[in-house]
């Protein structure tokens, strides 16, 4: 595991290869995913920066479908898929993503922010 601080230099801070590499990826310009619960070093990083957007339920940019509810992950996962296609607000609004990290609970499991990521990319 390579220590990192939240802006480079050595620290005590410890930082998994995942995140390590979406870190890069978000100095970078991309856009990228995080766990709420698992991410938190990644989280501080992002927020310092002023990148960090929530894409859970407490925003617009959350899923509407729930797992058990309405399915299990994959099908709440594909329904969102629909859903955002038909979102003519939300689509319009994709832009304002690029270059963020975007805060959920399901990463590395699969997410609805993967639909996000793809149809922000598709505008580029």
């Amino acid at each position: 595991m390579k220590q990192l601080s939240l802006f480079g230099a050595e620290s005590e801070i410890f930082w998994t290869p995942s995140q390590i590499k979406r870190k890069e990826a978000l100095d970078n310009g991309k856009t990228i995913l995080l766990n709420k619960k698992l991410d938190s070093v990644l989280i501080v990083y992002a927020k310092a920066k002023g990148l960090l957007v929530a894409i859970d339920r407490t925003s617009d940019w959350g899923n509407p479908f729930k797992i058990g509810v309405d399915g299990d992950r994959d099908t709440v996962c594909d329904k969102f898929d629909l859903y955002l296609d038909k979102n003519l607000i939300l689509k319009k609004r994709l832009k304002k993503l690029q270059g963020k990290a975007l805060q959920c609970w399901c990463y590395p499991k699969r997410c609805h922010g993967e639909k996000l990521i793809k149809s922000l990319e598709q505008l580029v």
